[in-house]
């Protein structure tokens, strides 16, 4: 019996995969309504265009089975600007795909000019050379698919999205990270790269609310010139923050001024600056103009993931077009306090979500009382263009170096180790490892159980995926034993079953890793000398204390995450799947990795089982008590947290909540 399929056609909104299962389909999926032989297919995937969603359904229709259902959920990425240049799927280019996948000839994946670099000025970045999937081509792309389910007599629910109008508009491109937004108190000053220190300087005055010093500083950069000085989006950007400065200490009608005068200067981020004019209008009561220029800010937004007006338009003239199509209109039952981000609503709004889509597809074929499968088809944002590469090949998630030349450079490195070397060797000899495995080890010294070389010698990263694009799939291979002891010992497993607990299940963490590197999970925790655990259960709580006490210092850092999203939100998808999650705005992963190494510590000292291990375990349970407190804080006020308010008062209480908690911490681990 063919398996009866629900077809998701959509991008990061849709997503299932990772450890948190919060997202509509995950909620579909649990539902016990469902026949026996249904599933849903999931084709959905951060970045995807009406267009690859279009060749992705129409290249791979045979592996669908009897499709019942078809959810289009798109639009999101479509209004982005890209290099990608992607139009309408034809059916020339249909025919185009098969033709070059008959004779094994791939597509080559697309080099692009506009580097997103993280933190780091990019003077080369050029807008014009970027732009969105027209709103033709996006009403051609989604008219296809429900032609074609038109004639198979496939129902069709057509999604009309929504999306975060408070949310910072421009941060998704270029050098977005050295703007003043007036709303955003970052501290970021100290993680930048710019040729200008000046510009630093500044940036340190304003983060530090000395908004006149720092307006001095950009007047001295605008009068003074640099070598960025030639640069047109330089100029403009120091204006921004010029006047965001002034507008801060107060001197609104200048600011208003200069942010105007830039709306008609070539190279001006006119997003960015309507954006900030919107926020001063709102200091000001002017509670009209806010709105109409909020709504032009993001309008002129096509750097982040938020579809804007034409292509909500274009949903509307194929709804009347197509009147068996059934549509939900998310204007009808959410708003931007649903919104946890640009375009990914928060778990209750979900929830909702899911019972609205579940009235329009269930039907008698579908009846019955099962929970079903999801099956997740991840490929890539290129599909369209005839990339055909799965999501693990595209992305490089396994190194091209073979496992076997991993595990030798790696032993040859620990193998010299061993021998008398001073530090200036040792960072040499890391030095000469390829670029894939000393990247790795980088990522690896994040998490405390990898501080040292040594620990990571005995952890053995001999695998492609190991020293891939993502490292922390190694992590996460080598914790799961570990945590499959914990959980196998019930007075121990308690300790980490809190309301917000961070350690996910082993079960949680194998959904996280490919299919292809599961194979390379031990099936025990790896046998290593007495005098060594100790050792390690000690470096482990040290690390832990550390990195406890350097998490909290930083202070909260909502307003941080809300400007770099575009930084970590796709690596992160990977961990926790879902973006409906309140810890997005809170460095949760930073927590979990804490958490990991006191799971590991305990489950070493269990085997251990000797005084000298037993007496670590009270430290260890304290420990994870001052997590389970931290977290709870996070979550609290970063539940508080609204966008459309002041929250000056939230954050301030919340910055003495981790102020108090650091105390505690001391005095816990003295």
């Amino acid at each position: 019996m063919k398996n009866k399929s629900i077809v998701i056609l959509g991008d990061s909104t849709s997503m299932s995969i990772g450890a948190e299962r919060k997202s509509y389909p995950f909620i579909l999926s649990e539902m016990k309504v469902w026949s026996s032989n249904s599933r849903i297919v999931n084709c959905s995937m951060p970045g995807i265009t009406s267009m690859d969603a279009c060749a992705f359904f129409f290249n791979n229709l045979k592996s669908f089975n009897d499709i019942q259902s078809v959810i289009i959920y798109l639009g999101n990425c479509d209004t982005m600007s890209s290099e990608l240049n992607e139009g309408k799927y034809t059916f020339f280019k249909q025919l185009k795909y098969k033709i070059n996948s008959a004779i094994n000839k791939p597509a080559k994946k697309v080099k692009l000019k506009n580097r997103l670099l993280h933190y780091k000025w990019n003077n080369f970045y050029d807008s014009s050379i970027e732009t969105p999937v027209s709103e033709s081509d996006f009403t051609f792309n989604i008219s296809r698919i429900i032609n074609y389910c038109e004639k198979k007599n496939i129902a069709v629910l057509l999604v009309r999205p929504i999306a975060h109008k408070h949310f910072p508009s421009g941060t998704g491109k270029g050098n977005f990270i050295f703007y003043h937004y007036y709303d955003l108190a970052d501290k970021v000053a100290n993680l930048l790269s710019i040729r200008d220190k000046r510009f630093q300087n500044a940036m340190d005055m304003f983060e530090k609310g000395e908004y006149i010093n720092a307006a001095d500083e950009y007047k001295d950069i605008l009068t003074h010139t640099s070598d960025l000085s030639g640069n047109l989006e330089y100029q403009t950007l120091v204006v921004n923050n010029y006047a965001v400065c002034k507008a801060k200490a107060g001197v609104y009608e200048e600011a208003k001024h200069l942010l105007n005068l830039m709306l008609n200067e070539r190279g001006s981020r006119k997003d960015i600056i309507l954006y900030n004019l919107a926020l001063i209008a709102k200091e000001q009561g002017e509670h009209d103009l806010y709105n109409k220029l909020l709504n032009d800010s993001y309008e002129a937004d096509d750097s982040m993931y938020r579809v804007r007006e034409p292509y909500k338009k274009a949903i509307d003239e194929i709804i009347n077009k197509y009147a068996n199509v059934k549509t939900i209109n998310q204007m009808d039952y959410f708003s931007d306090n649903d919104f946890i981000d640009h375009c990914h609503l928060l778990p209750e709004a979900q929830e909702l979500f899911a019972e609205k889509v579940f009235e329009k597809i269930h039907t008698e074929k579908l009846k019955g009382t099962c929970q079903i499968d999801i099956e997740n088809i991840l490929y890539n944002p290129e599909y369209g263009l005839g990339n055909n590469q799965v999501f693990n090949e595209y992305f490089k998630s396994f190194s091209s170096i073979s496992s076997s030349d991993i595990k030798s450079h790696i032993e040859k490195i620990s193998d010299s180790l061993k021998k008398e070397m001073n530090s200036e060797e040792k960072i040499k000899c890391i030095e000469n490892l390829p670029s894939d495995i000393k990247y790795a080890f980088e990522y690896y010294q994040r998490h405390p159980c990898f501080s040292r070389l040594y620990d990571i010698f005995m952890a053995k990263p001999y695998y492609t995926s190991d020293v891939g694009r993502f490292p922390e799939f190694f992590l996460i291979r080598f914790i799961i034993p570990f945590v499959e002891k914990i959980e196998s010992t019930p007075n121990l497993r308690k300790y980490f079953l809190s309301e917000h607990s961070l350690l996910h299940s082993s079960d949680e963490l194998l959904d996280i890793l490919p299919n292809e590197s599961k194979k390379w999970i031990e099936n025990e925790i790896p046998e290593i000398g007495t005098d060594y655990a100790h050792e390690w259960i000690e470096v482990i709580i040290n690390n832990v204390h550390d990195q406890l006490l350097t998490h909290l210092s930083k202070g909260n850092q909502i307003d941080n995450r809300l400007k770099s999203t575009i930084f970590w939100y796709f690596r992160e998808t990977l961990r926790f799947g879902s973006h409906s999650r309140i810890s997005m705005r809170y460095e949760r992963i930073a927590l979990e990795y804490i958490t990991e190494a006191l799971a590991v510590a305990l489950a070493v000292a269990l085997v251990l089982d000797d005084g000298l291990a037993s007496s670590k375990k009270s430290e260890i349970f304290n420990l994870i008590s001052i997590v389970d407190n931290v977290v709870e804080v996070h979550e609290k006020y970063c539940s508080m947290y609204n966008p459309e308010v002041n929250n000056k008062q939230v954050l301030q209480e919340y910055n003495n909540a981790l102020t108090n908690l650091m105390s505690l911490i001391s005095k816990k681990t003295v």
